[in-house]
Parts: structure tokens; sequence; C-alpha cells
């Protein structure tokens, strides 16, 4: 048997740090605000993760913190085998958030299976108890032993309909729903055939819902003639579409057309000034030719003059070397004094030509003082004329540029001039509306003829359909009636699982109220009238009627017997302020009859003081 063995709490409530040992019935004592009712929710918390009777956001559940770290740790033990359970919380060092953990050692083992399926009765007892009358016993039906029950559903399903006054019954529809139904055996059959038969009773209505909406969308029109003929009709659309297509396109090439050419005009409008066809007629064309012609005729005289003062040049270096050779010459003698520079021996007779001789020298130094001085003057020209020849040239560069200029702006005119598109015969007139009107008009009647061709053809069977499917849906509302929870699930022959309930309450009613009291419920097959009785002396007193005493000790029988009756491992029940509302002689009842109960822990706290052993002072 799986038991608590110990829970440790820290952090939670008032209570820092504290370790409880857990017997096989333990009662927490102590005042208001000691922290009993902490042990229990401990408990919870380390077994479900949240706290019952709370919201099970993490942030609600760390409001029971009283620090940045809430911790419960319970030891289990499972025959022998100990196992921890450790939940914790911690707040971030942001405060922004909570971090939890859980560490279970051996980590295979399954929280889970340990509780079962007693968490809602057991952990959220007042839960349970305001659960409606139809969910509270559809929990009963699928919590309590099942026993297998051989049912003739075809037989079943006709009697059924029968009793409701259908007499003439589809044998088809009755065979359909066999098929849907017949597969399902087991334990649970009966609700498992009421849940498929509420799933094919919703995609029935589900089915009307679409049948009726197509009905609806198959709309008579009455303003439009049945008699056009629609061949006729779609032939005349075509032929509109077509123009409409064709204007389009007109309409397209119409405007790339004018957006080219107003491009080309746009780019034209910076060639205004070029008034003629054709660079060669151009006025400023011709003038600057005319200056390029001059100053070609200009440069070839300045080229005459240059060479020809080179010339010149040539002649007088070679006036002057001849001078200078005479100068040689006779200075050579005149300064030999008579000696003769050939034999160099004194001769009369150039004795007698020496004056000669320097007067041929002077007049000779003479000359070529003229002639240096006329080379020097040209070879001023020559530059002068140099200089001008190269200003020339670039006058000549800067007129062969505007001759350039001029004539590549001609040919970029031309050439604007060819991208010019022709306009396409586009009709600026056509009424694109009117024709689009009379599109739509056509659509309207067409569309309105097909949807009266389809309400001809439809309506008839769309109606039969509907009809079969009202008569299915009203089939499929009997039979679920008929297997719900206030009808075969609680029927006689699936009754016995209450009557072993009953059986087992009444173990501990009887202690509890007396003998002539026992456990009761309401079976009836009418809706919502499930509810818990107390029988005493054959008087039927409903739960809610029950003093708070009674309704403590009935509800302890109840839990007692849900826990005996489950598969779940953790036989345990826990109780707050079990004790508060029972007087002496009833505490002492109820605690020697539970005293003998075996195989169910139990666990309770409350300010009334009890002289027993389990009981745990906090």
């Amino acid at each position: 048997m799986l038991k608590i063995k110990s829970v440790t709490i820290k952090g939670m409530h008032n209570v820092e740090m504290k370790h409880y040992d857990i017997d096989d019935i333990t009662y927490f004592n102590g005042p208001n605000g000691s922290g009993k009712s902490t042990v229990l929710q401990a408990i919870q918390y380390a077994l479900l993760g949240y706290i019952p009777g709370t919201n099970k956001r993490t942030s609600s559940i760390f409001e029971h913190a009283n620090s940045d770290m809430l911790s419960v740790k319970l030891i289990l033990d499972d025959d022998g085998t100990l196992i921890s359970i450790e939940r914790s919380m911690r707040e971030s060092l942001n405060k922004r958030s909570v971090e939890t953990y859980l560490v279970i050692d051996p980590d295979t083992y399954d929280i889970a299976s340990i509780i079962s399926d007693i968490e809602l009765p057991i952990f959220n007892f007042d839960e349970f108890l305001n659960m409606t009358p139809n969910k509270m016993k559809e929990w009963f039906v699928r919590f309590l032993p099942k026993y297998d029950v051989v049912i003739d559903w075809k037989s079943e399903m006709v009697s059924y309909l029968l009793s409701k006054g259908i007499t003439d019954v589809n044998a088809r529809l009755v065979d359909e729903a066999y098929s849907i139904i017949n597969t399902i055996n087991g334990d649970d059959c009966i609700k498992e055939v009421n849940d498929r038969l509420k799933s094919e009773l919703s995609s029935m209505k589900k089915e009307k819902e679409r049948l009726q909406s197509t009905i609806q969308s198959l709309i008579y029109y009455d303003d439009v003639d049945d008699t056009l003929d629609a061949s006729e009709i779609r032939h005349e659309l075509d032929v509109i579409k077509k123009r409409i297509h064709d204007n389009d396109i007109l309409r397209a090439k119409y405007q790339y057309v004018k957006a080219n050419n107003d491009g080309v005009d746009a780019a034209l409008a910076e060639f205004s000034d070029l008034k003629k066809e054709t660079f060669s007629e151009d006025e400023n064309y011709k003038k600057f030719l005319r200056k390029l012609r001059s100053t070609e005729k200009s440069i070839q005289e300045c080229t005459d003059r240059f060479e020809q003062c080179i010339s010149e040049q040539q002649s007088i270096r070679e006036a002057i070397a001849k001078l200078e050779s005479e100068i040689n010459f006779k200075s050579e003698i005149l300064e030999g004094k008579g000696v003769c520079p050939y034999t160099n021996v004194h001769c009369n007779d150039v004795s007698k030509i020496l004056d000669s001789y320097r007067e041929d020298i002077e007049d000779a130094e003479s000359t070529k003082a003229s002639l240096e001085q006329d080379l020097n003057d040209s070879k001023v020209y020559a530059e002068i004329e140099a200089e001008n020849r190269n200003k020339l040239k670039d006058s000549k560069r800067d007129y062969e540029n505007m001759l350039a200029y001029i004539e590549k702006r001609y040919k970029e005119r031309d050439s604007l001039r060819t991208r010019y598109l022709e306009y396409p015969e586009y009709d600026p007139n056509f009424d694109v509306d009117s024709e689009n009107q009379l599109v739509q008009s056509l659509n309207d009647t067409l569309i309105k003829l097909s949807a009266n061709e389809q309400y001809q053809k439809m309506i008839d069977r769309l109606t039969s359909d509907k009809f079969e499917l009202d008569t299915s849906i009203e089939y499929y509302k009997h039979w679920v009636n008929m297997t719900g929870v206030n009808g075969m699930q609680t029927d006689t022959s699936s009754k016995s699982p209450f009557y072993i309930l009953g059986d087992t309450m009444d173990s501990y009613i009887t202690k509890f109220f007396g003998e002539s009291c026992c456990s009761d419920f309401g079976l009836s097959e009418k809706s919502n009238s499930f509810s818990l009785y107390l029988n005493r002396d054959d008087t039927i007193i409903p739960f809610n009627l029950l003093s708070s005493g009674e309704k403590c000790m009935y509800s302890l029988a109840l839990m007692l017997s849900l826990v005996q009756l489950s598969d779940c491992k953790l036989k345990l029940v826990l109780v707050d302020d079990l004790l508060d509302h029972l007087d002496d002689e009833n505490i002492e009842i109820l605690f020697s009859t539970l005293e003998s109960v075996k195989d169910i822990q139990m666990i309770f706290a409350g300010v009334k003081k009890l002289d027993k052993s389990y009981v745990v002072n906090v």
C-alpha cells in the first residue's frame, strides 16, 4: 500500500520551516492561524502542482509564499520503497517572474498515476458538490464499476421510437444508426454509444444548417424573363467584352505612344535653338566655318613668314661667317706687320695693302654688326610668327570644336525625331462605363436565369433531403435521450454500481448516523434530477438540507467510499475543519469508526482538541 510518510514545508503562509511525520490517521490540531490548514494545502500542492480552491496560475500559487522561495517535499512509502516528491517555486532576480521546479526520486515515478481519478472528489470536494445534477450523475456513472450488459440495440432503438409515438419507423435509418454503434462494446458501452450518437446528431444538425443555407441561397428571381435564351445573351456578352478588350488595348497603346512622344517633345525642347534642317545650313555653323577657313589661311601665312625668317637667318648666318673669315684673315696679316701668313716672310707687297685691309676690316665689322642686328630682328619676328601661329591653331581647334558640337546637336535632334511613334486609331469618345454597365446587366440576367434554373432543379431534391434529415435528427434525439445519463445509463441494468456505492457508504453511515439510516441517490430518468440523499427511517433528506455536522459525516462517508472503490494507488482522504461542526459524542463515534478503517490513510485538521495518539499540535 502506498502512504504518505512525511511532509516538509518551507516558506508557506506563516510556516518558515516545518517537518511532520504522517501516520495512518493524523490529526493536526491548533488555533486559527497556527498553520494546520497549511499542512493539508502543502500536501495537495506537492501531489497536484496547485492548491485546490485557488487559481492555478503560477503567480497566484506563489501568493502563498512568505518569502522569495516556497518548497514542499513529500516522502511516500510504497510497500517499503521510499519515493520523494519535491515541488518548489522561486522568484526571479528581477522579481518579474516565478520559476517552478519539480524533483521526483526515482525520476521514473508517475505522480498522476498515484492520484488517479480521485483528484476531483477528494482534493476538490467543494467543486465536486457544486457540479450540476446531470454532471454529477455522469461522473458517478463513469467512475463506478461497470458490468457487462448485453443489449439488442436495434430492438431497443425501435422500441424507444415506438414509445415516443413514432409508429412508422424507417428501418433504413435504424440500420444506419446500428452500423455506427455496432462495434462498440466494453464496460462503458452505453456511454460510448451515447457519445457516438451525440456526435452523429451534431453532424446532422450542421448538415441541416448547410441544407437550409443552400435552400435559402437558391433564390427565385421574378424580375427576369425565363424565356430568354442564355446562349444568345452569352454571345452578346462575348461581343461586348471583346469590344471593351480591344478598346482597352488601343487605349493602353495610345497612352504608351503619347507618353513616348511627350518624352521626345520634352527632349527636343533642348534643341529649340536649331532653326535649320541640316547643320550645314545653320548660320552659326557657317560663321564658324568661315572663321575656321580664315584662321587656316592665317596659319599658313604665319607659317610662310616663319619659314622665311628661318631662311633669312640662315643666309645672314652664312654672310656673317664669311665676313668673320675675311676679318680673321686680314686681321692676321695686320698683326704680322707685313709678314706673309703663308710664307712667313716679310713682304713689301703685303705692307702696301695693310692700310687697305684696315679699312676692309672696319667695313666688315660694321657689316657684321648690321647683319647680327638683322639676325636678332629675324629671330624676334620668327618668335612672333610662331606665337601668332599657335594662337591661331588654338582658335582653329575652338572653331573645329564648335562646328563638331553644332553637328553633334543636329544629329542628336535628328535621332530624337526618329523616336516618334505613330498614334493608333483610338476612339477617345468610347463610353467604357456604359459598356461595363451593359455587361453587368447581362451578367445579372444570366445569374438570375441560372439561379432560377438551379432553383427548379434542386428545390425538390433539397426539400426531400431536408425532410429525411429532419426525420433522422428526430430519431437521433430520441436515441441520445435513450442512452443518456437520464436514460439507459441509470436504468435498472446500470444501477447496480450505485447499489455497491450505497452499500459501501452504508457501512459508515449506519455507524455515523445509526442503524435506521442509509444512503440514497436520485436515479430518476428525469433531467437534472440526480442528488445525494440520507434515508432516515424511510424519510428521504436531501444532502443540502442536512445540518452542518451531518453534512460533514455524510461527506466523509462518501469520500471514504469513493477512495475505497477507486483504482487509485494512494488511498488518501484530506479533510480540513472536520470536527468543528461535531459535538463530543459524534466526534468519539466518528474516530472510533475511522480507527477501524484499513488501507485508507486519513489526514485531518481542526481547532477542536482531541485526546488521541495521532494528534499533532501545530
